[in-house]
């Protein structure tokens, strides 16, 4: 009597799931076709449906439908995602694990009687050839990784010596290690050979934590890169405060410093507080400081001006004054004057050529970001674009734009980087522009030309009333693009296939025509996000070996404007939250939020990110791996490959490439030949910043140190740490 309860009990059970799980995928399906989606899941719904009254019933055909339902699953699954592993996950796992329930044999005696053997083989069968295709995807999987075997072996990295004398390997003097931004170091000692045996050397707390004060945690982050200077290694943290230490040993030095400041708040006019603020360092070009800085986004457009100005190192004298929404010319303002508000700024890094006497300055685009009916032609000529000023007087020498009538927050994010471009029988000086969009142009320094082809293709226009609409968008042609493939409903993605539904419906809910959907009233999917493909990590040139390497994320983001009586009483967010923005001196407000799924996963098929290295030479991919994983933040710590990324690569002399930059809280070193991971070292939190590399003069060891102060929108591990790794002494003396 008790095992016939029990085993009622069980059968109406796994009957009432098997309803539940219809009526879901039911609904949602009938909601996905009638916006012209996939019928699947609405035939899956009804499939589950039937077999779940059926097993109510305590028929055998409930075993036999859910087979030919599983079975069918599995077609369907091959056909939208082929032999992938991450993209069959949620089509098959959950699927094949109920089946596998099913074909218990007191599970399948439960629900369809004694008689039901021969139907509950045939949902083990199902069951095992779906668990059997994803462990066979799962193993033939190459973990992501991309690249002709032939570049990457061109590329080893052979033992070497340094590319320049120890005095030059020493010291890492400008945030990007040079001016020219490229992130190179001489540094020879840690080598693929030996990089797995490299240790904590030394760590170091500034007291200035986010997570001691929620105050700025959303908006303000420890992601320095620290300079090495003579004896000195010195940096800033989130609060302003100049801390030096000891290279080698990590202890902090003597205070200095109390004077020598100048006001950046002249001819800037009325703002509110914290609406502006210096975000990079300046950079140094003989005996002139030239520095942009952060204007707020979306909020209205008689912010602070965007200036970018040049002082005098030795008095702090201003110099000039380059304001895109002025004249060409960049004389300091008169008396009470003051520069154009809104007008487009540069708040990444700048680069400078001495020999050139040149400038490159990265710009944003006319805030509020996502409407333009407001901008004039002088606040569109030099928005989204790279600059090149004249580093005596400001004046511009000619300038590339990257994106047209920008309505999609894509400023140039990152330093332009300047190196030496294979052309003909010889080089010819080229500045490199890594863009949001995915597109890395190449241009000649000298001149802003092209060094590779760039065309104009027609972009999508929209429909809100008073705005305008770019016809065409600048593309490059001869040099490699990581700008995503369109989204397809099939690229939607989930843990289960609950979620990987929902995301089917929103991506049908809203306006997508792929590259440049413009912000609409529907809601408009924005592909890359507004974090875009490349940021301010921008991009590592190891000049000896040919090779560019950057680090790239691609996350999905839904953009809507709303008139703005419809938004009366809303409480307003920041530049970077899902809260409204008022984007005031416009006709329409915007709230905008990260493509997610419910369970808080990017709606798009992993992997996220990747580290790619580009053949400067042949101008093609010599090798590409997913970068990081979600282990720090998806539930049971399950690790996803490729994870998004803030922060940027460095290379070295060595052969070895480090990179942080992921919400996994690592730093990671690879080959920079092979694309090989050598070692990772757990870091105390987020390391969402660049990091450096150096020779100590006490001791003549290579150093690498980053900053592990985490990332308050992205949500990864506060801290307030800076952590130096080495290797053990006497290791890596060849190298020498």
């Amino acid at each position: 009597m008790g095992t016939n309860v029990a085993g009622r009990v069980l059968r109406h059970g796994l009957a009432v799931l098997l309803i539940v799980l219809g009526l879901v995928l039911g609904a949602g399906g009938a909601r996905l076709l009638m916006l012209g989606g996939s019928p699947y899941y609405l035939c899956a719904g009804a499939v589950l449906l039937v077999s779940g009254i059926l097993a109510f019933r305590g028929r055998a055909a409930a075993l036999w439908l859910y087979a030919a339902f599983l079975l069918a699953t599995l077609a369907w699954a091959l056909v939208e995602a082929g032999f992938a592993f991450w993209p069959l996950l949620p089509r098959l796992a959950g699927p094949a694990v109920l089946a596998l329930v099913l074909a218990v044999p007191f599970v399948r005696r439960a629900v369809a009687g004694d008689g039901a053997r021969r139907a509950g083989q045939a949902v083990l069968a199902a069951g095992l050839a779906a668990a059997l295709v994803l462990a066979g995807s799962y193993a033939a999987s190459d973990s992501g990784m991309r690249g002709a075997s032939e570049i990457a072996a061109a590329h080893a990295s052979p033992p070497g010596s340094p590319s320049a004398h120890l005095d030059a390997a020493a010291e890492w003097s400008a945030y990007g290690h040079d001016s020219a931004g490229t992130r190179h170091s001489p540094a020879a000692q840690i080598t693929p050979a030996n990089a797995a045996r490299l240790t904590e050397a030394w760590r170091y707390r500034t007291g200035d934590s986010n997570a001691a004060r929620p105050e700025i945690a959303q908006v303000m982050s420890f992601m320095a890169t620290p300079l090495m200077v003579d004896d000195t290694l010195v940096f800033c943290t989130p609060v302003g405060a100049v801390v030096a230490l000891d290279p080698e040993t990590g202890a902090p030095c003597a205070d200095f410093g109390d004077g020598g400041t100048v006001s950046l708040l002249e001819g800037l006019g009325e703002f509110d507080r914290g609406a502006t603020y210096t975000t990079s360092p300046p950079v140094v070009i003989g005996d002139t400081a030239v520095l942009g800085g952060y204007v707020r986004d979306n909020f209205t457009s008689a912010e602070a001006s965007g200036v970018v100005r040049a002082y005098d190192t030795g008095t702090g004298r201003l110099l000039w004054a380059w304001d895109s929404g002025m004249a060409d010319d960049a004389p300091p303002l008169g008396e009470g004057e003051t520069y154009t508000h809104g007008s487009p700024n540069a708040w990444s890094v700048l680069s400078a050529d001495p020999a050139l006497g040149l400038v490159y300055v990265p710009t944003g685009n006319a805030t509020p970001d996502h409407v333009g009916t407001h901008r004039s032609p002088q606040l569109e000529r030099y928005a989204s674009s790279v600059v090149a000023l004249d580093a005596r007087t400001g004046r511009v020498r000619w300038h590339f734009q990257t994106v047209r009538h920008d309505l999609w927050d894509y400023d140039v994010p990152a330093q332009p980087v300047l190196f030496d471009f294979p052309a003909g029988s010889g080089t010819v000086p080229a500045v490199a522009v890594p863009t949001k969009r995915g597109e890395i142009f190449i241009l000649d320094r000298r001149t802003g030309q092209p060094l590779t082809g760039v065309e104009e293709r027609p972009a999508p226009q929209g429909k809100v009333p008073g705005e305008r609409y770019a016809a065409t968008q600048p593309y490059q042609t001869g040099f490699p693009s990581l700008i995503p493939a369109r989204l397809r409903e099939s690229d939607m993605w989930g843990a289960t296939p609950f979620d990987q539904m929902l995301c089917r419906i929103r991506y049908r809910s809203l306006d997508y025509q792929g590259d440049f959907t413009p912000p609409s009233t529907r809601g408009a999917l924005q592909y890359p996000g507004i974090f875009g493909m490349l940021n301010w990590g921008s991009a590592s040139v190891d000049q000896r070996r040919g090779l560019m390497l950057v680090n790239s994320s691609a996350i999905p983001q839904m953009v809507t404007l709303h008139k703005r009586d419809e938004m009366a009483g809303q409480e307003a967010g920041n530049a970077h939250t899902s809260g409204m923005l008022p984007q005031l001196g416009t006709d329409y407000a915007l709230t905008m939020e990260p493509m997610v799924s419910v369970l808080g996963i990017p709606c798009t098929t992993p992997p996220w990110g990747h580290l790619t290295a580009i053949d400067i030479g042949r101008r093609e991919v010599a090798w590409q791996v997913p970068l990081g994983t979600s282990e720090d933040i998806a539930p049971l710590g399950i690790a996803v490959p490729g994870i998004f990324s803030i922060g940027g690569p460095i290379t070295t002399a060595g052969g070895v490439t480090f990179i942080a930059a992921t919400l996994d809280d690592y730093l990671r070193a690879f080959d920079t030949g092979t694309g090989r991971e050598l070692w990772r070292g757990r870091l105390p939190a987020g390391g969402q910043a660049t990091p450096m590399a150096y020779v100590s003069p006490a001791s003549g060891r290579q150093f690498v140190v980053v900053a592990a102060g985490g990332h308050g929108f992205l949500g990864s591990t506060p801290g307030d740490y800076v952590v130096a790794y080495a290797l053990a002494r006497g290791e890596g003396e060849e190298a020498r």
